[in-house]
């Protein structure tokens, strides 16, 4: 299994962090780190893939037409 970890992080005024990472071989948690505090989404990879393919769709939707 890979040691990865991927983060995102705000380039605006507000200070948070979006982390994506591998709990082992069947959980993939987002972590989520605001003003609020810290946050958790743990998600079995069936759920992980649906997530992904709904994420892709709404930011395809989101994308402005160019003709």
């Amino acid at each position: 299994m890979s040691k990865v970890r991927k983060v995102f992080v705000a380039q605006d005024d507000n200070d948070y962090e979006l982390e994506v990472f591998s709990l082992g071989e069947d959980l993939v948690r987002i972590q989520i780190d605001d003003c609020q505090g810290l946050h958790f989404i743990d998600l079995d990879v069936s759920t992980s893939i649906a997530f992904a393919k709904e994420l892709r769709k709404t930011i395809n939707y989101s994308k402005p037409i160019q003709d």
